[in-house]
């Protein structure tokens, strides 16, 4: 199953580096929409239907503005409109008022729709064989609920010959992506011992490959902060 993924999008009204477009949108907003726009064509030419927003779709966290909002979800609507795309949003660390992921609390519950389907506790999703699991802050917690995944899920039981065949895709951050970082207790090796296809993950912004492939780290679509200056 071919499905778009991105991450860290950090939709915002940047102040630095930044302009008006003629139609007054932020200058690297509207770039940063622009690439949504482009997954979905790039996902609609490979044959595929949907793209997974893997969490901080916005960057302030817990908070949105309209002209941030409306520019987004107008996007979304086009993308299903014009290229037959309908998105899933996992919620990030950023994209939440409290310190788990809760509807009531959740920024990324504004972009429901039709076509856009938004996760803010652990789910599955058939059609791109897929498990999700949004920011929870303790690790501990965290692992917990990746394991019960690994067992069950709903109504779709995962033992290990069907686990092989599925994604995880989480929002969490991984020891070991950035040195010099303080680890949380959350190991590549770890996560490619769950059993899955391959773990997806984002929270820091930096590219990587890791756990002989098994587990990838999403990355971001454009350097957010100092830190990301010379990554990939």
């Amino acid at each position: 199953m071919k499905y778009g993924l991105m991450a860290d999008l950090h939709l915002h009204r940047w102040t630095q580096f930044a302009g008006t477009t003629p139609e007054g949108l932020n200058s690297r907003l509207a770039g940063l929409l622009g690439e949504i726009e482009r997954c979905a064509v790039e996902v609609s030419s490979a044959g595929g239907t949907v793209v997974v927003m893997a969490g901080d779709i916005f960057h302030v966290r817990g908070s949105i503005v309209p002209s941030v909002l409306n520019p987004l979800r107008d996007m979304l609507e086009r993308c299903h409109d014009a290229y037959g795309v309908t998105f899933i949003v996992l919620a990030g660390n950023h994209d939440l008022e409290g310190r788990d992921s809760e509807r009531l609390g959740s920024a990324v519950t504004a972009l429901e729709s039709a076509w856009v389907k938004v996760v803010n506790e652990p789910a599955y999703f058939p059609g791109v064989n897929a498990h999700m699991v949004p920011w929870i802050e303790d690790i501990e917690k965290l692992k917990a609920a990746i394991e019960d995944l690994s067992t069950f899920a709903g109504q779709y039981p995962t033992p290990p010959n069907i686990r092989a065949k599925r994604d995880l895709i989480i929002h969490a951050p991984i020891d070991g992506v950035i040195e010099g970082l303080p680890a949380h207790g959350l190991t590549p090796e770890w996560l490619a011992d769950q059993g899955f296809r391959t773990v997806f993950s984002v929270n820091y912004h930096h590219h990587k490959v890791m756990a002989n492939g098994k587990v990838v780290i999403i990355g971001a679509l454009a350097h957010t902060t100092w830190s990301d200056v010379r990554s990939k």
